[in-house]
């Protein structure tokens, strides 16, 4: 995941439909890379807050979804 965001180039486009479906029925991950001001303003449901900046930071505590698909916003 790390690597795919360093090299900002997206692995899949996922189109809005099948993220809904990805997340309601393979209990999908948003990653959230906005800066915080983009996220408070308005953001997915559930989403997790970890703007690029701070990639490194989070990637740790992100490691518990490694197994569940993640959708990167």
């Amino acid at each position: 995941i790390v690597e795919s965001i360093r090299g900002k180039r997206a692995k899949h486009v996922v189109h809005p439909k099948d993220a809904i479906l990805l997340i309601n029925r393979n209990n999908a991950v948003v990653i959230d890379i906005r800066a915080n001001e983009n996220y408070k303003s308005g953001h997915i449901v559930d989403a997790i807050s970890a703007p690029l900046p701070e990639w490194n930071q989070k990637a740790k505590k992100l490691d518990k979804y490694k197994n569940k698909p993640m959708i990167v916003v």
